[in-house]
């Protein structure tokens, strides 16, 4: 849902790809380019305990590391169709 928005809005992002990457490295879903900043982007879509737990250092670690404004995500769960806004272009 989210990479078809980004096309339809003509957004220019990247999808880290995880290769040889350790379980525990956080990588975004995608990567938002035509921001001032790069953008990272997270879509939460499940509800287990495992994955709470993996989301909640996911995001200590963005606002650490960008701010809680300086990177974007949606919790998919319970809230399937509300995307929220993209950050703005440059």
């Amino acid at each position: 849902v989210v990479a078809e928005m980004l096309v339809s809005q003509h957004r220019s992002f990247s999808k880290p790809l995880r290769f040889d990457a350790s379980s525990e490295q956080v990588l975004p879903d995608f990567l938002l380019t035509d921001t001032p900043k790069e953008v990272p982007m997270e879509v939460f879509g499940r509800s287990d305990t495992e994955y709470l737990k993996r989301k909640a250092a996911k995001k200590v670690y963005y606002d650490d590391k960008f701010g809680a404004q300086g990177w974007w995500y949606w919790d998919a769960v319970g809230n399937a169709t509300n995307v929220p806004p993209f950050p703005s272009l440059r």
